[in-house]
């Protein structure tokens, strides 16, 4: 059992709006199958598509990723590689001083971080689609699951994190052990990660939409995935209205939705991307000088 113990990354996910989801549920039994299939198939899915790319990218590095759903949580988590090379190394420019890990361990373990991100990001998007929005963390620690017991350093500082720092719908990554060199790697590795005003790096879910569409073909190849997010914000800043700390939540989304996918291609669309301006409104004359002015840095009229 000792040796079961062992690092881990891990993610914990907060469904947000989990009340209301029970309470859907509790008004038409009908529909508890239907929501939870899809949901477990949707984590499936996600984690064969990564998982399947990284085993024929890196067939000396197989990685298997366990999940669980319990009440209104999600876990994902997948053993470090513990892979060690003969040396440390030096990887200027990237970062001006010596890691103390290997270079194998390194490029493994941030191969595994880089496939877990993409899991987690595919997630967030496809949930989209059931009208269900996370938070949380990503943590390295020890973990032990196994025989229906589950015992975790790892889950108690994602767990701690989501519930008194991470505050918006977004996945951050922790600062511990390897995960606090993953931010000065970010471009060496190709992290899919995004840092926020707080200094937060969280998982930059919306790069996928724009990996996936040149950007003289956002129009064109326009699908789903964004105009359920648009969705998801515009009809969460409604029904919060007069709840400023639910609204806050979804201004931190809009503020990023118009981030990624407004400025950043140079011309915009508002029927098919820019939140409509009645919602942009509702956040400004509910939230008032109290809003953090970094939340709308994004949010302009057009």
């Amino acid at each position: 059992m000792r040796d079961d113990y062992k690092k881990h990354f891990l993610c914990y996910l907060d469904v947000l709006g989990y009340k209301e989801l029970i309470e859907r549920v509790e008004g038409d039994l009908s529909v508890f199958p239907s929501i939870i299939n899809r949901l477990k198939n949707v984590i499936k899915s996600c984690i064969k598509q990564e998982i399947d790319r990284h085993n024929e990218d890196s067939p000396n590095n197989n990685m298997v990723v366990k999940f669980i759903i319990f009440s209104d949580s999600i876990l994902l988590f997948v053993p470090v590689d513990n892979k060690e090379g003969q040396h440390s190394f030096y990887l200027a420019p990237y970062l001006p001083i010596q890691i103390k890990y290997t270079q194998e361990y390194m490029d493994s373990n941030m191969g595994r971080l880089w496939t877990l991100c993409w899991i987690i990001a595919n997630i967030q998007l496809k949930s989209l689609e059931l009208g269900i929005v996370y938070r949380g963390a990503i943590s390295i620690g020890n973990h032990y699951y196994k025989d229906d017991v589950l015992f975790s350093k790892a889950l108690v500082d994602a767990y701690v994190a989501e519930s008194t720092i991470v505050k918006y719908p977004r996945i951050i990554l922790l600062r511990n052990d390897i995960l606090e060199l993953a931010p000065l790697l970010c471009d060496y590795y190709d992290l899919l990660l995004e840092e926020d005003d707080d200094d937060f790096y969280f998982i930059d879910y919306l790069g996928i939409v724009r990996a996936k569409y040149p950007y003289d073909n956002i129009y064109k190849k326009y699908d789903n995935e964004i105009h359920n997010h648009k969705l998801q914000i515009e009809e969460g800043v409604e029904s919060a209205a007069d709840n400023k700390h639910i609204l806050r939540k979804y201004a931190w989304m809009m503020n990023y939705h118009q981030k990624k996918l407004g400025s950043s291609y140079g011309y915009w669309s508002d029927k098919e991307l820019s939140i409509s301006k009645k919602y942009k409104k509702i956040c400004f004359d509910k939230l008032g000088s109290k809003i953090v002015l970094s939340d709308f840095k994004y949010i302009r009229d057009k």
